[in-house]
């Protein structure tokens, strides 16, 4: 058996192999918050600080890929493989907005760089939609498979988003070269854990690799909206100056509200720059100080959500203030 500590309960329990946290933890007479047991309703979700678990079959509906990369698991189907630290998610850590599936239509398509396409999708359904700052969607074209990407606004009923085109994506490839207005469009949502949590009243910090700017963007805006005395900085990682897109938003609000810093990170510039040179967690090692009370917000491709993740860390930032959504690139597309 193994040893699971859960934080909220400030108790130990020993899990039996083949038996999962919940289970054990119900046994044991812990108030630990479910629903379904069945890893349908995502009732149990909780944050696996450390150890290694097996997660039994799942809806992803309960838990999407991005919640996973960030750490999350659930309760009802984890068995764990060694001793682990974990803690279910309180109320401010699981954003609740119905799930709907959206009739959309192609209303613009605006390249922004090389490789980064605004795609606007009016929606056609009745149903209301919501969605907290920093969540995704499911979208399907006609004829190819679902993928998910982060909403970038959403305003009179139109919901906007940045993709990248991927060398040899099939999705990307068909939004960047042949997608037109007018077309029909499924989306379904929102997914995802990587959101602003309003409650948390300390500095804030963002990083966006790329099209992750997306991610982070609605993230931005509601922050210093609501919060504009509150520190806000913003780090946007791109290769070159031609590859940064939207600067004029941030430029804006960091003229409106001191407490706000917007800072374009190029990785591969040519000649001089008066942008920030180098890798993103190569800039946040150097210019970052103590984190101990802050919050962070990152979005992108996963080696640098992960390598800034651990400078964030090595800065005093504990690991349940950091909230991530690694934007995964692979044969298949799960950009």
């Amino acid at each position: 058996m193994f040893s699971v500590n859960i934080r909220q309960a400030e108790r130990s329990i020993d899990v039996d192999i083949g038996s999962t946290i919940l289970e054990t933890a119900l046994q044991a007479g812990i108030d630990y918050p479910h629903g379904c047991r069945a890893g349908n309703c995502g009732g149990c979700k909780s944050r696996l600080h450390s150890g290694d678990v097996e997660l039994s079959p799942y809806s992803e509906f309960a838990l999407s890929q991005a919640e996973l990369s960030d750490g999350l698991i659930l309760a009802c189907r984890a068995v764990p493989w060694t001793d682990c630290d974990v803690s279910w998610c309180e109320l401010d850590d699981v954003a609740v907005h119905p799930i709907l599936d959206l009739n959309c239509r192609v209303q613009q398509l605006e390249k922004l760089t090389r490789d980064i396409v605004s795609l606007k999708l009016k929606v056609a359904s009745t149903e209301p939609f919501a969605f907290s700052p920093g969540q995704f969607v499911y979208i399907e074209f006609e004829g190819f498979p679902k993928r998910e990407y982060s909403i970038a606004s959403y305003v009179d009923d139109t919901l906007e988003f940045y993709i990248r085109k991927i060398p040899d994506g099939t999705v990307s490839s068909f939004v960047w070269d042949y997608l037109v207005a007018g077309e029909t469009v499924r989306v379904s949502g929102p997914h995802g854990n990587m959101f602003f949590r309003e409650q948390h009243d300390g500095p804030v910090i963002a990083v966006a690799g790329g099209s992750g700017l997306s991610a982070i963007q609605p993230i931005v805006r509601e922050s210093v909206r609501y919060y504009p005395e509150r520190s806000f900085l913003l780090y946007h990682g791109v290769r070159d100056e031609a590859d940064i897109y939207r600067s004029e938003i941030f430029e804006t609000l960091s003229n409106w509200h001191s407490a706000f810093e917007y800072h374009p990170v190029l990785s591969e510039a040519t000649g001089e720059r008066s942008q920030k040179v180098g890798m993103l967690h190569e800039v946040l090692s150097e210019e970052i100080q103590d984190l101990s009370d802050g919050k962070a917000y990152l979005a992108g491709p996963p080696p640098m959500v992960r390598s800034c993740s651990d400078v964030l860390q090595s800065k005093g930032l504990d690991s349940m203030n950091i909230h991530a959504d690694l934007f995964f690139t692979t044969e298949d597309e799960l950009d």
